[in-house]
């Protein structure tokens, strides 16, 4: 009996990990919004203020998310990654809402090569007795 309910407690352990993190908009609240029509105000009203805005364009507005689930010790999987881009005209009016999904998105490669400094490297034992004496 004890090792059916030590079975039913390691059973009940493995359920997944669920996260979502961002703002990915339900699509009840993307059908309230409207190109051409609702406004920037009209869009924060329903949907929320964006994850950021354009850098180099305050007109263009991102809503960035995703749904992610862990299974005990295994690495993170994403099940559902979007961004969301939505551009406004001078007169704050929606011209056009753009989806990116994983499809879209691109590897980068990263480069390995560390940038130099000034000063000399230190061993472990140089940084751990490097302050004594120094009083």
């Amino acid at each position: 009996m004890l090792l059916g309910v030590a079975a039913l407690a390691l059973l009940g352990a493995c359920d997944p990990k669920t996260e979502s993190r961002g703002n990915i908009p339900r699509e009840s609240q993307m059908q309230q919004i409207m190109v051409g029509q609702s406004t920037m105000d009209d869009v924060v009203r329903v949907v929320g203020t964006p994850s950021t805005v354009g850098t180099f364009d305050s007109k263009t507005w991102y809503y960035i998310g995703h749904h992610a689930e862990q299974w005990a010790f295994f690495d993170k999987s994403i099940l559902e990654a979007q961004v969301l881009a939505m551009h406004f005209d001078d007169n704050r009016v929606l011209t056009k809402i753009d989806t990116y999904t994983e499809e879209d998105m691109r590897n980068i490669a990263y480069s390995s090569r560390e940038t130099p400094t000034a000063g000399a490297e230190l061993n472990v034992f140089q940084q751990l007795l490097g302050n004594f004496g120094r009083f």
